[in-house]
């Protein structure tokens, strides 16, 4: 590469380099946030949003929020600190309305059931696809699993080639799922 050639391409990295810079300057951490995928919003931009029911809002282009807290780190502080913002990384079809958190890590509307637990970064809500949220429901006793008329979940998954109606469990004295056993089908817990 000649003299002029690498001068040439130094100075134009170094022009879009310094473009760069300047446009980050000018977007708040909000707008940034919204221009890249509309996941979160800060707690000082919820005049943006209407609240539907409890911890649930909606923007004005429809997307469906959630309020939560996540643990985050505060340059300054040497602990994680818990922050409130509107969590927008959810199933959009939620049913704010009849939403209903289970006593475990579920929850369910009427259209839809939810793997729902928190995280250190807010709520984490995976809808199941595969769950009948009529006949869903929590495992008496446990928080991990939940059944309904023709699966058994633990969290998200589907446990394989157990029958909910045939099923057999097996706890130990304090309460916690050692086996389910469906048919010649065993399920060992981890």
């Amino acid at each position: 590469m000649t003299k002029t050639k690498f001068i040439s391409f130094f100075l134009l990295l170094l022009w879009i380099t310094s473009c760069k810079e300047q446009k980050k300057k000018n977007i708040s951490k909000t707008e940034e946030i919204n221009r890249t995928d509309l996941a979160q919003l800060e707690l000082k931009d919820s005049s943006s949003l209407t609240k539907v029911k409890a911890q649930f809002y909606k923007s004005k282009s429809g997307q469906l929020f959630e309020r939560t807290f996540a643990d985050r780190e505060i340059q300054g502080v040497d602990t994680l600190v818990s922050v409130e913002y509107f969590n927008g990384n959810l199933p959009q079809d939620i049913d704010p309305l009849t939403f209903e958190q289970l006593d475990g890590w579920f929850a369910k509307d009427k259209s839809f059931a939810y793997y729902y637990r928190p995280t250190s970064g807010g709520m984490l809500c995976v809808k199941l696809d595969s769950a009948d949220s009529k006949t869903f429901h929590l495992i008496p006793g446990q928080y991990l699993y939940a059944v309904d008329n023709k699966h058994v979940f633990k969290e998200a998954e589907i446990l394989e080639n157990i029958d909910p109606q045939k099923m057999i469990i097996t706890k130990d004295k304090e309460g916690k799922i050692l086996k389910i056993q469906s048919g010649f089908i065993t399920y060992t817990a981890d």
